[in-house]
């Protein structure tokens, strides 16, 4: 950068310095004046004396060299000024009022402006000096501005990039929403046609495609088609269902036109395409269950009936014979044997109702859950001779698919005392506590560890997986010779969901 240091006055040779030149010039009017006046002085003396030598004209003589002298003054004074006007102008006034001129430009904006230097002296300098100025100004002005207009294009690109990336942002949040929601649908929508067409009609708002097809492989390894949308044809795009490494099938996605898809298009499909794959897992699974949960059904069923209804018709059966062989013969016996056919009928009866009530818990809505469970107590005094306690509170608030689910996991309880425990009394409460519903059920059976794992037993990890689904939280406690207790906590906001 240019400062005035670089122009220092000293540099000026000392004949073009404008003192130099004012101190010559006053000393050359000095000189001149002293020249007039000693050439005047010194005829003046030789007039005086000659007027010493003629006394008649020395008076007229000394008069006329009086006005000589004055008009002579008067001629240098004036030669004088013209020459002094003449120097400052050429030397001083022209110059400065072009500085002032070349300053007042640059005010204005006329950058780089440039003054005439027509002298080696201070002013000469001095213009030199601005005209580096001006240039420097001109320079750094232009540099600015490119730097104002890069800066300008920079903020451009920039105010343009970070558009694409809140667009892209958007447009990636609404690709995840739309998979989370996807995701939610898959896990709780069972029926899998309905949910294959949201998820494909999804995939379209996001990948658009003119034609889709979801193939699920057959056991023999071919491709059968499930669920179809649009029409076939133009670009294709084939993703692999997998789920656990294991290929379900495809998702084929059409598009007409020369244009196919692009790698992003083809990542947000494949996350849709695992989806697809989760839903056809899922009915697979929930097929499997359902297959499972009826088998185990049918298995137990017929264990009930063999284990209760079969073995009192077999006694009604025996006790009717007795009775007709002793019908001719000994008519009290033949009552007796005729009483003990009735009582096996009735409890033939009761066990016939206590089943077609697990059959059907729909009677949930007739009976209510405490009228449920009532009879639950009742069908295990009248089939496994077991004394019972039951404690109830008013009938809960709650949806029938709440209610399913706590029937069940009483069910399963009572079932597991039945089974396992050898127990003589089982107690059974339900009554509202902590803002909630508290269901205990207890027996003085051989009790078992809850530590443990039984692979083999599904019915504890049932009841907890019930639980759950309600919100709730189940506790098993159990002690060795002292019986075991199941205890499941319902808050209040809870009950409104699960599958009984």
């Amino acid at each position: 950068m240019s400062d005035w240091s670089e122009f220092p006055l000293s540099h000026v040779p000392f004949f073009r310095r404008l003192s130099t030149r004012l101190t010559l010039l006053i000393l050359g009017i000095v000189g001149v004046l002293a020249g007039a006046a000693i050439a005047l002085l010194g005829r003046g003396f030789n007039l005086v004396q000659q007027g010493v030598l003629n006394p008649d004209g020395a008076a007229g003589d000394l008069d006329a060299i009086v006005r000589g002298t004055v008009i002579n003054l008067i001629a240098v004074f004036l030669f004088t000024l013209v020459a002094a006007t003449v120097f400052s102008r050429n030397l001083l006034t022209e110059p400065i009022e072009q500085l002032a001129s070349g300053v007042r430009e640059v005010q204005e904006g006329n950058l780089g402006v440039t003054l005439p230097v027509r002298s080696e002296s201070e002013l000469g300098e001095l213009a030199r000096s601005f005209n580096v100025m001006s240039e420097h100004l001109a320079e750094r002005t232009s540099d600015l501005t490119e730097s104002n207009r890069a800066l300008r294009a920079s903020e451009q690109r920039y105010a343009e990039a970070l558009e694409h990336t809140e667009l892209r942002v958007r447009e990636r949040t609404r690709e995840l929403q739309a998979l989370l929601e996807l995701s939610n649908s898959t896990a709780l929508t069972l029926e899998l046609h309905p949910l294959l067409g949201s998820i494909l009609e999804r995939l379209q708002e996001t990948v658009p495609y003119d034609g889709a097809a979801v193939l699920e492989r057959s056991p023999d390894g071919t491709l059968a088609q499930v669920v179809r949308h649009g029409s076939a044809g133009g670009a294709e795009l084939r993703l692999p269902l997998v789920v656990r490494e294991k290929e379900l099938g495809r998702l084929v996605l059409y598009r007409d036109g020369p244009e196919g898809f692009d790698g992003q298009q083809k990542e947000i499909a494949s996350a849709f395409a695992s989806q697809v794959g989760v839903a056809l897992e899922n009915a697979k699974l929930y097929e499997q269950v359902h297959e499972q949960a009826a088998l185990e059904e049918r298995q137990h069923l017929a264990r009930e009936l063999h284990d209760s209804v079969s073995q009192a018709l077999y006694g009604i059966l025996l006790g009717t014979h007795a009775a007709k062989r002793q019908l001719d013969t000994d008519s009290g016996r033949a009552a007796e044997a005729l009483g003990y056919v009735e009582n096996l009928a009735q409890a033939g009866l009761a066990e016939m109702r206590a089943l077609i009530f697990e059959l059907r818990p729909e009677a949930l809505e007739k009976d209510g859950l405490i009228g449920a469970l009532r009879k639950q107590l009742d069908a295990l005094e009248t089939r496994h001779s077991l004394n019972t306690h039951g404690e109830f509170g008013p009938e809960p608030d709650l949806p029938l698919a709440g209610k399913q689910v706590i029937y069940r996991i009483a069910q399963e309880a009572i079932h597991n005392i039945v089974k396992h425990a050898r127990a003589e009394n089982v107690w059974l409460r339900f009554r509202p506590a902590d803002g909630g519903w508290r269901l205990v059920v207890r027996d003085d059976g051989r009790g078992f560890d809850p530590e443990r794992d039984y692979p083999d037993q599904l019915g504890l990890k049932s009841m907890r997986e019930r639980s759950q689904a309600l919100g709730g939280t189940l506790s098993i406690h159990s002690t060795a010779t002292e019986g075991t207790a199941v205890e499941l906590f319902l808050p209040a906001e809870g009950g409104g969901s699960g599958a009984a």
